[in-house]
């Protein structure tokens, strides 16, 4: 009898363990990050993996008033529609997307998202898998986009 019982407890644990593993597996391999997964921007992040010439890179303006108050225009008038005044992915444009736009003050609570990361998201968007940030390398000026790195820090 308690050969079956240990038996009966050996395939429960391996059972919930596949389910876990599942569980974990479905919910990493969903999202937007460039196919990686809701979660593959914070691992690339994570891991010092950001891509090309953004790895390691940080912010070359101080957080002056200025700079922050350039960010803040910058913000509203090219952010704000989908993240939201606040940052939270509550945007007016942001109802119609899935998947939805980032939270960005929980995203930067993160200590894996650095400048270099927000840098290159700022530069080069996110695609794939339902994303569709578009990147303003093309529209914003290397100085613009630092500034609005700076001003996401104070959000």
């Amino acid at each position: 009898m308690r050969e079956r019982q240990r038996l009966y407890l050996w395939l429960l644990g391996i059972t919930m363990l596949v389910i876990v593993t599942a569980l974990l597996l479905f919910a990493c391999g969903r999202g937007h990050m460039g196919g990686m997964g809701p979660m593959g921007g914070h691992r690339m992040g994570m891991m010092g993996g950001v891509p090309g010439d953004y790895g390691g890179r940080r912010s070359p303006l101080p957080p002056t008033a200025e700079n922050l108050r350039t960010g803040s225009v910058l913000y509203r008038s090219h952010c704000a529609v989908c993240h939201g005044e606040q940052g939270r992915g509550d945007g007016p444009a942001a109802a119609g997307m899935n998947p939805r736009p980032a939270d960005l003050r929980r995203a930067l609570s993160m200590p894996m998202v650095r400048d270099d990361y927000l840098f290159r998201v700022i530069s080069e968007g996110r695609q794939g898998n339902g994303g569709g940030m578009p990147g303003f390398g093309s529209v914003l000026d290397e100085t613009a986009r630092w500034q609005l790195v700076g001003y996401l820090r104070r959000l």
